[in-house]
C-alpha cells in the first residue's frame, strides 16, 4: 500500500470515527471541502461547528492501531471514493463512508437478496430461512443477512452452495455470537464478510440498526421470515422501503407474538411469500 493511500485512509477513518460526525454529515463535509483531511482541518480550527454537538477525534494511535490489526487480520478497507464501492451503497444518503471487509468484494456487484428475521426463531422458521436462501442461491442470486442467531444463521447456511454476504454490527475479528466463530471464518474464505464498525469493537444495541441500514441497501428486495412488532428486522424492511427496494414477508400464526411484525408487514402491503415462486 503506498504512502498516500496509507494517509487517505487514516484521514477518512478519523473523520469518520469522530464524534458528532454521522454518515450524513461525513459526506456533507466532504462535498463542501473536497477531502477528508481538509474537512478535518476545518473542524479542528471550528469546535462549534455543529452547534452543542460534540466534537471529539479519535486517537491517532487508536486509528494507525486499526489499520495495522487490518493488515495482520488479513482485511481490506473500501472508501466510498473508491471505484470498486458497492454501485448499490450510493443511493443512501446515510451511506457508510468505509466498510471493512474480508473475503469476495465482487459479491457486492450481483443480484442480492437478503434473508432476515427473528433470533429466537421456531424450528419451522429456520427451516423456511434455510430453504429459501438455498433455492435462491440456486437460481444465481447472492444471500445477505446479518450472521445474527435464528433467520440470519441459517439463511448464510442455505446459501453455502452459492454464495452469501455477512454484515457485522461489529468489529471483523469480533465473533458474535461466539457459536457462530466457525461460520465466520468460512465466510471469510469463501464469500464476504463487511462491517463499518472498526477492529475490536463489539456490537451494541445502536450498532444493529446501523448494520441493518447497510443490509437492506445492499440486496433488491428483503425477505422477513418470523419477526416481532419490535423486532430489528422491521428497521431492515423499514430501511429498505426507504431505499426503494421490494420488501417480502412470510406470513405466520396470529397467536405467535413472533409474526406480529411480518403480519404487520404484509398488513402495509409488503409481497406475501410462502415459496420461492
Amino acid at each position: 500500500m503506498s504512502s498516500s493511500r496509507k494517509e487517505q485512509i487514516f484521514d477518512w477513518m478519523r473523520l469518520a470515527y469522530t464524534t458528532g460526525v454521522g454518515p450524513i454529515r461525513f459526506w456533507k463535509l466532504l462535498d463542501d471541502f473536497g477531502s477528508a483531511q481538509k474537512a478535518l482541518a476545518y473542524l479542528e480550527s471550528t469546535p462549534t461547528a455543529f452547534g452543542r454537538v460534540e466534537i471529539k477525534f479519535p486517537k491517532d494511535q487508536a486509528v494507525h492501531h486499526n489499520m495495522t490489526t487490518m493488515e495482520k487480520f488479513g482485511a481490506d478497507i473500501v472508501l466510498g471514493c473508491d471505484p470498486n464501492y458497492p454501485e448499490c451503497l450510493k443511493v443512501a444518503r446515510d451511506r457508510p463512508p468505509l466498510l471493512f471487509y474480508k473475503g469476495d468484494l465482487s459479491l457486492l456487484q450481483q443480484r442480492i437478496i437478503a434473508i432476515v428475521g427473528s433470533r429466537n426463531a421456531s424450528l419451522n422458521g429456520r427451516k423456511l430461512a434455510f430453504k429459501f436462501a438455498q433455492e435462491l442461491s440456486e437460481d444465481g442470486f447472492v444471500i445477505c443477512s446479518g450472521l445474527a442467531r435464528g433467520i440470519d444463521t441459517e439463511a448464510h447456511k442455505g446459501a453455502k452452495g452459492g454464495k452469501t454476504i455477512a454484515v457485522l454490527a461489529g468489529g471483523l475479528n469480533i465473533y458474535y455470537p461466539e457459536e457462530n466463530q466457525k461460520l465466520q471464518e468460512e465466510l471469510f474464505q469463501h464469500d464476504l464478510v463487511l462491517t463499518e464498525a472498526p477492529f475490536n469493537m463489539g456490537p451494541v444495541n445502536r450498532h444493529f440498526p446501523k448494520r441493518n441500514r447497510i443490509v437492506a441497501c445492499l440486496a433488491e428486495a428483503t425477505l422477513v421470515i418470523e419477526a416481532s412488532l419490535k423486532s430489528g428486522s422491521l428497521i431492515t424492511a423499514t430501511h429498505a422501503l426507504d431505499y426503494g427496494r421490494d420488501v417480502m414477508a412470510v406470513p405466520g400464526s396470529p397467536l405467535d407474538p413472533h409474526c406480529d411484525g411480518t403480519n404487520q408487514l404484509l398488513k402495509n402491503g409488503a409481497a406475501l411469500i410462502r415459496h420461492k415462486e
